[in-house]
């Protein structure tokens, strides 16, 4: 830069020197460099694809060099790395990354918008290996759904290794298929599941989501459970259309529950047949973890799949189609008629069913008549006696010595000993009476020992049957005193002095509310019963029994003329002593109906129907609410007896603390009582109740007073083990409804 100056301050004049030094000046600026910004360079070569198959990347780079950004220059803008997708084609035996979202309803829990990761990898030559996890999973229901490894079920089939040209569910589906899945425990518990897989996408992952929806045995936090190595038997049953099945193990705590599961799948038939009749899937070393922190369920396995042992021919219950491709269901029912009673065909077997009343016998086939007296599965009232009958059992009345049952079975009957009996009971008179009979001897003899009657000698010496004037005359039953007779006496036809029946014959002057009571030669006027004498006209008045007897009547007195009525509330009746209040037992007397799928409950006072649902693959063997489960798979003789048995108790208001209330029980297949049972309460259990085991039953009993009116639901569980404990025998769930009426009656 420059700037210059003037020599005029003032000027030089009149000869004046002009000013020294320079009239200009300069001086150096902006001597720092220029700025230069930065240039991308030419991009490198493309990296190698991180995969060959099933989608991979590749990345390639570049330097800010073409010029390197100085003097405070700008850097280049933009990514110094670029990726692309590579490697699309699929790989031979399918994906190696699956994702998903799964939701669902577990034990009345619902649960949404987990989503389900998933990698493969080769162990050996002949599995893979799939580790899953699931994050977003609820503690509420995480440990529930450990034993759901059925949610994987796709993945699995799609990434097993292929052994001996067998086809995996990539290479038959191409990945796209739907899968409707049922999981049936021992327990009872079922679990329904949707899954529907998408295809893979472009990175190569397989595309699926799933729904279930059902219940699971119970498991908690600290439960210790364990799923053994199973295999699935995977059944070309038309075009596009397989059928598979397993038995399976699920160990909880040491104890062993064996569970089902089976699933139709559904594919384009465009894509062909499977190489063989029947492939079979094996699963083995699983292992399953719950993060209650992370909210993470992870599941490991290893997977292979190979040809059915037998794989060119059907299994039992299906049958070969006429062309050798598919296996179709053997419709058993429609056949051979296996059942006694009912059958219902399923895929690969039949399931035969009983009638109300009946129980399926130790072949699984043929029903046989359930003693619901003998086994205790009636309800009858105090009163009555069950009677068993074909297919059901009666609630007959109890009847004592002496008594006969009516035909209808309500009511009891005197037998008449006088008139039914084939001998003769008594040797001169006979009354009947309730329950018994008496022997009297005619007036005139007495009973000697047998019940013999022989004459009384009335007329013996020192015997004073006649007044001192008269005359005693012995004679065969009688005697006579010949005389005239007493007043309020008359001679009968033998001559001999009775009673006038002043009452009988109407000459009493008793006067109105009156009654004549007649006495050897007279009589006497009383009141009636129900009314007393008042001392003054009109000399009876009724008695206010309501008032005067408190307490005559358990729930409402009402009083009228001469006497009075007990009333009870509704659903209840006046009991035979005509004071007490007894419940109106509906169900016992047929005046309540319900549908099949239900069970009569009798509450003290009211009555109502409750649902008494059989699982599927449960039968019902009884209108009381007894559901068995039929055999579970092909090892039936090794699998435990499963049954779910309804039970109802009604009790009145006010029952106290530590009273049992009902006994709980699993009796063997000979009806023998089982003595090696665990029972054990289920965190269903509410309400002041609780269960201990005693004489190998499991008893019920309040654990404070009952003084609220309810119906309370509870449930048990009951494990039976063989005599040594190494292996269940029978497991049985009792579910309880006790009702406690607003009366202490």
């Amino acid at each position: 830069r420059n700037r210059i100056r003037t020599c005029s301050e003032p000027f030089p004049v009149n000869g004046g020197r002009p000013c020294s030094g320079s009239s200009s000046q300069m001086d150096h600026c902006n001597v720092d460099p220029c700025s230069v910004n930065g240039e991308w360079g030419d991009w490198g070569s493309w990296s190698e694809c991180s995969r060959s198959c099933g989608g991979g990347q590749m990345n390639r780079y570049r330097s800010c060099s073409n010029p390197t950004p100085r003097f405070g220059g700008r850097f280049c803008p933009g990514s110094d790395s670029d990726l692309q997708p590579c490697g699309l084609q699929s790989c031979p035996g399918g994906p190696r990354e699956a994702q998903g979202i799964a939701f669902g309803t577990i034990n009345d829990i619902p649960f949404g918008g987990s989503e389900i990761s998933a990698n493969g990898t080769n162990i050996g030559d002949d599995k893979t290996r799939i580790i899953a996890e699931l994050d977003n999973i609820p503690p509420s229901v995480g440990p529930a759904l450990k034993s759901q490894i059925a949610i994987l079920s796709p993945i699995g089939w799609t990434m097993a290794r292929e052994i001996q040209e067998a086809y995996n569910g990539y290479t038959l589906t191409g990945g796209e298929f739907n899968r409707d899945v049922m999981v049936e425990f021992a327990s009872g518990d079922v679990v329904k599941m949707t899954h529907h897989v998408h295809g893979v996408n472009s990175q190569g992952k397989l595309q699926m989501d799933v729904s279930l929806e059902g219940t699971v045995p119970e498991v908690h936090l600290g439960t210790d459970i364990e799923l053994k190595d199973y295999t699935e038997d995977y059944l070309q049953t038309d075009a596009g259309e397989l059928y598979a099945y397993s038995d399976r193990l699920l160990v909880l705590d040491g104890y062993i529950l064996p569970y089902t599961w089976n699933h139709s799948i559904t594919y384009n038939s465009s894509r062909g047949l499977m190489p063989f009749l029947v492939e079979t899937l094996s699963v083995t070393d699983i292992v399953v973890d719950y993060d209650e922190v992370l909210r993470t369920l992870r599941f490991q396995m290893d997977v292979q799949i190979g040809p059915g042992n037998p794989s060119d021919r059907c299994p039992t219950g299906f049958l070969l189609e006429s062309s050798g491709r598919y296996c179709r269901d053997n419709n058993e029912c429609s056949t051979n008629r296996p059942c006694s009673h009912t059958c219902t065909n399923v895929p690969g077997s039949f399931v035969c069913g009983c009638p109300d009343g009946f129980s399926m016998g130790p072949d699984g086939r043929n029903c046989e008549d359930v003693d619901e007296c003998g086994t205790g599965q009636y309800i009858c009232r105090p009163t009555t006696e069950c009677l068993n009958t074909l297919g059901s059992y009666r609630c007959v009345i109890r009847c004592g010595f002496g008594l006969k049952r009516s035909e209808n079975g309500r009511t009891c009957e005197d037998i008449d000993e006088c008139q039914d009996s084939e001998d003769r009971v008594c040797s001169q008179v006979c009354h009947n009476t309730i329950g018994s009979y008496r022997c009297e001897c005619r007036h005139g003899y007495r009973k000697r020992s047998g019940g013999r009657c022989i004459d009384i000698n009335e007329c013996r010496p020192g015997s004073r049957a006649c007044r001192s004037d008269q005359r005693c005359e012995n004679s065969d039953g009688g005697y006579r005193c010949i005389d005239d007779c007493p007043k309020g006496m008359e001679k009968n036809l033998f001559s001999v002095c009775v009673d006038i029946d002043e009452c009988a014959t109407g000459r009493h002057e008793c006067g109105v509310g009156m009654q004549c009571q007649n006495t050897e030669g007279g009589y006497t006027c009383d009141c009636r019963p129900g009314f007393k004498a008042s001392g003054i006209q009109p000399p009876c008045v009724d008695i206010d029994e309501c008032r005067e007897l408190s307490g005559i009547c358990q729930y409402s007195c009402n009083n009228s003329l001469g006497s009075y009525s007990c009333l009870c509330p509704r659903g209840y009746r006046v009991a035979d002593n005509g004071r007490n209040c007894e419940d109106i037992d509906e169900c016992a007397e047929g005046l309540m109906h319900c549908l099949p799928n239900q069970m009569c409950f009798n509450k003290r006072g009211s009555v109502t129907c409750i649902n008494t649902p059989c699982p599927p693959s449960y039968v019902r063997v009884s209108s009381n609410g007894y559901c068995l489960k039929q055999c579970v798979g092909r090892n039936c003789h090794t699998q435990p007896r499963y049954a779910i048995e309804y039970k109802t108790v009604a009790l009145p208001f006010g029952i106290g603390a530590n009273q049992d209330l009902v006994r709980l029980a699993v009796y063997t297949s000979d009806d023998q009582l089982h003595r090696n049972t665990r029972f054990v309460a289920k965190n269903t259990f509410q309400g002041p109740f609780d269960i201990r085991t005693s004489n190998h039953k499991g008893v019920v009993y309040t654990t404070r007073a009952l003084n609220t009116a309810r119906t309370y639901h509870l449930e048990a569980q009951a494990t039976s083990f063989t005599y040594d404990n190494t292996r269940i025998e029978y497991q049985t769930k009792f579910i309880i409804y006790i009702s406690v009426a607003g009366h202490r009656f």
